[in-house]
């Protein structure tokens, strides 16, 4: 599934946007690429690719959500008031622009928006996208208060927000069968407000250290495979077992 994923993901990359990676389109037929992509499109693009990311530890799919974000930001965000207009200023008709909050069949682009800025800031540290998300709660506030049921999603981010956010960062050689076994008992886990990042040793923490330094210094543990349990990037001491690691999530 997760190559499957992977490759969806590549085709997009490569395929629905001007450039590999950027000026995001929203549809694609036969060679040719449809519209520009709208403010929902983005987010829940940048949503998959962070699910991508903490599912097959491929720091490509990061690097790639954090680009959108950044695009996002450029074409739909409201920097005086805060929020996402859904089109940006190039789109025909786009004289009444918008920033939709309810969450029908699909999210909205605020809502998903919110929790996207939560999660990139809880991964990689970024107060500019903390601060984003702030300000879409302060928007919404409103709403989120009196009729929190017609925006889940965005109730859900503000949880995360509001909560803490945890970060469990898995450090070691990422095909060893040590690694493997811890990563999968953290992804079966329902751990709503955490986040999951890897630290291989190799050019994918390299990377995450540039964004945040305290990964940096994450490593296995006496060539282990370990696990490092953060509140706000304040962390506990590594792991480096099943059991140790039940000990110190169920704290």
């Amino acid at each position: 599934m997760i190559a499957l994923a992977a490759g969806a993901a590549q085709f997009l990359h490569d395929q629905l946007c001007t450039t590999p990676g950027k000026e995001l389109h929203r549809s694609w037929r036969e060679g040719e690429r449809g519209p520009r992509a709208f403010a929902i499109d983005y987010a829940c693009l940048i949503h998959g690719l962070i699910d991508l990311y903490q599912a097959s530890f491929e720091v490509k799919w990061l690097q790639w959500a954090t680009a959108l974000q950044t695009e996002m930001d450029a074409l739909f965000l409201d920097p005086k008031h805060g929020g996402y207009y859904s089109v940006h200023t190039d789109m025909p008709n786009s004289v009444l622009r918008i920033k939709e909050d309810y969450d029908g069949a699909e999210p909205s682009p605020n809502s998903l928006a919110a929790l996207n800025l939560v999660r990139l800031s809880a991964l990689l540290a970024k107060d500019k996208w903390k601060k984003e998300a702030e300000r879409i709660f302060a928007l919404f506030g409103s709403t989120l208060q009196s009729s929190p049921s017609s925006v889940p999603v965005m109730a859900i981010a503000f949880d995360m927000h509001h909560r803490g956010k945890q970060q469990i960062v898995l450090a070691g050689d990422v095909g060893s069968d040590a690694f493997k076994a811890l990563a999968d008992y953290v992804q079966r886990r329902f751990l709503p407000t955490a986040v999951i990042l890897c630290a291989d040793g190799g050019v994918g923490q390299q990377w995450l250290a540039t964004q945040n330094e305290v990964l940096a210094a994450m490593k296995s543990v006496n060539g282990q495979a370990a696990v490092y349990v953060c509140e706000n990037f304040t962390c506990q001491a590594p792991v480096t077992t099943a059991e140790g690691l039940e000990r110190v999530l169920g704290k």
